[in-house]
């Protein structure tokens, strides 16, 4: 490798394993054996005493081809599903090498597609010698990110990231953006979900994700009722009533609320009132309540009914009890 300075070259001759003797055996014709500028130096040898003939070796100098020399346009590459074509410069500080005298291109064709690191090897020739890599990366784009997609349908994101829907759940791309790979309606419980989404204005490609996602079409169960009295009559008929307190529970995404009413037309918790499990609710006499337990994502409990009854004992009117309880 030319470094400017000289370089001096030994010569060492062997017949098989036997080392000759330079002098008795050969003789260096080429002297002095010492080399400096680029090119090639021919170094003659000729046999002595028992060993006749000449041999000529060849002695290069070349200027080394290194990685620094070597531009690549583009120097990276944005995923966009297309090929990406590159071209090779190589310069030697202000001189411009010229392809196929001082380099070769080894890789062929110089276009690539897929996401990675694509090697481009590259070959020094005549007055330069080496051979090394040069890598042409292409990466999504990183710009393109989950917030350019949005989670649509009955769904409710917990606290760990999981998504819960109740009938299907939709990955819908921001406007200027389109889906170009990946599953975007979602009916069954699925984990590691990602989508290729490209920006139409650019052409490039971001992979987005992942999400999870958990069906829920479990209705929550009410799991009890409490009804608290006002006085202290032994008998629960003939008590006053004060208050009743609903709770329930869900397995699934978790609970939204509980949802009551006295309009026996209303038939689901929209234009019901709702209050949240343990709360206590002031009940009025001779009324029959409708109530049912709605959970995260909607999935409602079957709608159950309490019925309160006032009754009259003589001169003395208490608002009481008979509490009933049944299914719709």
């Amino acid at each position: 490798i030319y470094t400017g300075e000289e370089i001096t070259v030994s010569v060492e001759v062997k017949d098989g394993k036997n080392t000759l003797q330079s002098g008795t055996d050969y003789k260096v014709v080429t002297a002095p054996l010492s080399f400096k500028d680029v090119g090639t130096y021919e170094i003659v040898v000729e046999g002595l005493g028992k060993y006749a003939g000449t041999v000529k070796k060849s002695f290069v100098i070349a200027y080394a081809l290194t990685e620094d020399m070597v531009k690549l346009t583009p120097s990276s590459g944005i995923y966009t599903g297309e090929d990406i074509a590159v071209s090779v410069e190589v310069t030697d500080g202000e001189k411009v090498l010229e392809s196929g005298k001082d380099y070769e291109v080894v890789t062929a064709p110089l276009s690539f597609k897929n996401v990675g690191s694509h090697e481009i090897e590259i070959k020094g020739l005549g007055d330069y010698t080496g051979t090394f890599t040069k890598s042409f990366v292409i990466d999504y784009d990183q710009t393109i990110t989950k917030d350019l997609v949005a989670v649509t349908g009955t769904v409710w994101e917990s606290d760990t990231g999981i998504w819960y829907f109740k009938d299907t759940a939709t990955l819908s791309p921001a406007a200027g953006c389109q889906v170009v790979k990946g599953e975007t309606t979602i009916s069954e419980t699925k984990s590691d979900i990602s989508l290729h989404v490209k920006r139409e204005s650019t052409g490039t490609v971001g992979e987005v994700g992942t999400w999870n996602f958990v069906k829920d079409n479990t209705p929550p169960e009410m799991v009890s009722l409490s009804v608290t009295y006002g006085n202290e009559y032994e008998t629960d008929w003939a008590q006053t009533l004060d208050s009743a307190v609903f709770s329930a529970a869900d397995s699934g995404c978790g609970l939204e609320g509980i949802y009551y009413t006295t309009d026996s037309t209303i038939t689901s918790p929209a234009g019901m009132t709702r209050c949240a499990s343990g709360d206590s609710v002031t009940l009025a006499a001779d009324t029959t309540y409708y109530y049912c337990a709605k959970d995260l994502v909607g999935n409602t409990s079957l709608i159950e009914s309490l019925k309160t009854r006032k009754l009259e004992l003589g001169d003395r009117n208490l608002i009481g009890a008979r509490v009933t309880k049944a299914r719709q």
